[in-house]
């Protein structure tokens, strides 16, 4: 996504600096076979829940909300050279950067950002790097996106998730990544620099410049994003009109509005970010208006200033046929010749900004942990030409956002080495334009465009971490304490979405929760509002299944996904010790990811009421492989063999986001550690912050000091979740070196 941040700003006008999407997805996180869960389609577009412009931090539930949930379920093969395989039928898929992907089969194109958590919303958390992406990034699920089919005859929500039977180990991934980094930097450095065979090729001209080809300017005049980080949208728009004009041979003919896009788009984020490729298509899918309906501003809602009704036909367009141009140097010039200008994206610099003439030669890219010879777009423009300077060498044309004043008339030139340097060849957009064959699909989103669809939306924040202000969902039932001092569990339900979670007593924190497959059975009935709420061991079960589900709370994932790959990268079966059962929701994800063969695991719970509520509400179960102990975890250390186990996983809370003392003793970390092998995890979430208690920033300190103490050094660090209100780490005790590969680089 190239936020204002990116779409640097010169003049009088200060750079921007807002958020970026937090994911980071390269190829080979995403080839495999996903399971895609598609929603019914139907005649009407809908938005599937998203913004116009799209909210990164209000994004739709996955939830069974008409007419999201899904109808039916594909299986599909997307294999590295981007082919799609759903079933018999064989079509494509495509990233778009690093951030979304597109399927296309038969008449049937998907698309869908990956997963994410908000980066830190505070303390210039947007210019985190991509290390921290990544850890931000869900790279083997999508959040809600969008499919039409039969030409945009029938609309439809879907969202998948990539299967993780079967896939190559962390470390055999981890070494062929390293190897394609090396192969595609060498490529990027080899691979497009000659131009022999397009320079003989008397079809193609040695020099052009579309402001001033055949005796006439075919491109709009350089626009000024000002405070909007617009950039993308200009330069998608921009050159469709510029096609446009060329494929009529007319170059008086009247442009589009950026502005539409920019601001009534579903696909993208407005001012804050977004992308050529995704612009284009949904100037495919929705259509395009003349300038004049709509023109630019830095600032603005989603309303035309012109009746749509009254625009003949010969007005009414849309882009079709939205690509990436691949190739390198000479399909670039090969397509800029033929059919006109492309939006191009790349990594700009400061320098930019003083440009005001001649070849920009800038300095060379710094590596910031781009994997698979990935260069992040930080910038998108126009590429209107190029040409050969006798002293600087080949060079590209490319027109800004920045007004007509900078540069060379609001365009620079960067000479094509400095430029594939930067991306520039990886994410160069091309498209069509046709005369709108639906135009019912564009008056309807206008029609809505004053009040947004009427969606059930859900803050990511709170998707990720139930808030610290409420619970989601009602009361199902109540475990009363058993003993002085101890607190009443409460369970809570959201039938809608088969949503269950626990809490002590009045906390506003939720110690766990999780999400089952399928409709909640008829068994599980919220009391009615003012009636008492039962005893939860008077309830008939209420079963959840969990096969194949994600966990809901980053803490969760990240500690869980950690063991995961351990199980991956292990041929003996890996023994895990889990302190804190919860729900149970830990254990059954490890047992689905890891399989019976690859894991050993021991659960320790100290409250009996929660061993039994896990298995009654919350899907967990025992088996040979899976043992659960009611007892303290001090008790469960003394008990056990030294020097026997490859992790423990510490996920004990008391309530109120605090961890009791024995989870965070000095001498409980001792009797932990002398568990572990010489190469063993210890692994535990705890908050840092809280608005469930002011306390849990001291629990936190102490934590860190008795784990620096019983290991002989700091423990390493990781941010599972940051916002305003909540920021909670993974604390990792390690022994040895050998899973030190399944640890991110440390935070601090």
């Amino acid at each position: 996504m190239l936020s204002s941040r990116f779409c640097a700003l010169v003049l009088l006008i200060a750079p921007g600096a807002v958020a970026d999407l937090p994911i980071h997805c390269l190829h080979d996180d995403v080839v495999g076979t996903w399971q895609f869960m598609v929603g019914t389609s139907h005649e009407e577009r809908s938005s599937c829940g998203h913004g116009r412009p799209d909210d990164p931090m209000k994004e739709p539930l996955l939830g069974e909300r008409n007419p999201w949930w899904p109808s039916k379920r594909l299986s599909v093969e997307l294999s590295s050279g981007g082919t799609a395989k759903v079933g018999d039928e064989v079509g494509t898929w495509t990233m778009v950067s690093d951030e979304a992907v597109e399927v296309r089969f038969g008449e049937t194109e998907l698309l869908a950002f990956f997963g994410f958590e908000p980066l830190p919303a505070d303390n210039g958390g947007e210019h985190l790097p991509l290390v921290m992406q990544r850890r931000h990034s869900r790279c083997n699920e999508t959040v809600l996106g969008r499919y039409n089919e039969g030409g945009r005859a029938r609309w439809g929500c879907w969202y998948g998730r990539r299967e993780e039977a079967g896939s190559s180990s962390f470390l055999q991934r981890r070494k062929k990544q390293l190897n394609l980094r090396r192969q595609r930097a060498s490529a990027l450095q080899l691979g497009s620099r000659s131009r022999g065979a397009l320079a003989r090729d008397t079809s193609v001209p040695t020099a052009l410049d579309w402001r001033n080809a055949s005796g006439h300017n075919w491109v709009d005049s350089a626009l000024t994003q000002g405070i909007c980080g617009g950039c993308y949208a200009i330069a998608a728009v921009q050159m469709l009109s510029a096609r446009h004009r060329i494929t009529k041979g007319d170059a008086s003919t009247e442009g589009f509005s950026a502005a539409f896009p920019l601001f009534c788009s579903e696909y993208t984020q407005g001012c804050a970010g977004g992308y050529p490729f995704l612009t284009s298509k949904w100037s495919q899918d929705v259509g395009l208006v003349p300038e004049a309906c709509f023109p630019y501003t830095a600032e603005g809602q989603c309303r035309l200033s012109c009746d749509l009704t009254s625009l003949g036909p010969e007005r009414r367009h849309r882009a079709a046929n939205h690509r990436y141009v691949t190739g390198g140097e000479d399909a670039i010039i090969e397509e800029l010749a033929s059919a006109g200008p492309l939006a191009v994206s790349f990594r700009s610099d400061p320098s930019l900004q003083e440009y005001s003439g001649g070849v920009w030669q800038p300095e060379p890219v710094e590596d910031d942990g781009a994997e698979q010879g990935f260069v992040v777009p930080t910038h998108a423009a126009l590429l209107v030409g190029y040409g050969e300077d006798s002293s600087n060498g080949p060079y590209w044309i490319i027109q800004n956002a920045w007004g007509s004043e900078w540069g060379e008339q609001g365009c620079f030139r960067i000479g094509r080495e400095a430029a594939r340097a930067r991306g520039i060849e990886m994410l160069v957009v091309a498209a069509d334009v046709l005369q709108e064959d639906r135009p019912a699909i564009l008056e309807r989103l206008l029609a809505r465009s004053s009040g947004q669809d009427q969606s059930v939306l859900l803050s990511l924040g709170s998707a990720t971490h139930v808030s610290t202000t409420g619970h989601r969902g009602r009361p199902l039932c109540r475990k009363p304490a058993a003993s002085p001092g101890d607190q009443d569990i409460i369970v809570y339900l959201d039938a809608e979405q088969n949503f269950r979670s626990l809490a002590f007593g009045d906390s506003a924190g939720t110690e766990t929760a999780v999400q089952c497959v399928g409709q909640t059975p008829s068994s599980c009935v919220v009391p009615a509002d003012g009636a008492p709420v039962p005893d939860c061991g008077a309830m008939e079960d209420c079963n959840c299944d969990l096969h194949g589900q994600d966990l809901p709370y980053p803490g969760m994932r990240s500690i869980a996904e950690k063991v995961v790959l351990m199980c991956t990268a292990s041929v003996s079966p890996v023994r895990v010790l889990l302190i804190g059962l919860g729900g149970g929701a830990i254990s059954s994800y490890l047992q689905d990811r890891c399989g019976e063969a690859h894991l050993a695991l021991e659960s320790v719970e100290k409250d009996g009421r929660v061993a039994e509520l896990a298995q009654k509400f919350f899907g967990f179960h025992t088996n040979e492989q899976s043992t659960v102990e009611v007892t303290d975890g001090m008790a469960a250390i003394s008990s056990r063999p030294k020097g026997a186990y490859d992790a423990i996983i510490v996920d004990c809370f008391g309530g109120q986001d605090r961890v009791p003392l024995p989870c965070r003793s000095a001498q409980f970390y001792a009797g932990a550690r002398s568990l572990l092998k010489h190469d063993g995890l210890l692994l535990q979430n705890v908050w840092a912050r809280s608005s469930a208690s002011s306390e849990v920033g001291n629990d936190f300190n102490a934590a860190v000091a008795a784990l620096t103490g019983a290991f002989g050094l700091k423990p390493h660090q990781e941010v599972a979740f940051d916002a305003p209100q909540s920021l909670e780490y993974i604390l990792y005790g390690v022994n040895g070196q050998r899973w030190l590969s399944v640890l991110p680089v440390d935070d601090e």
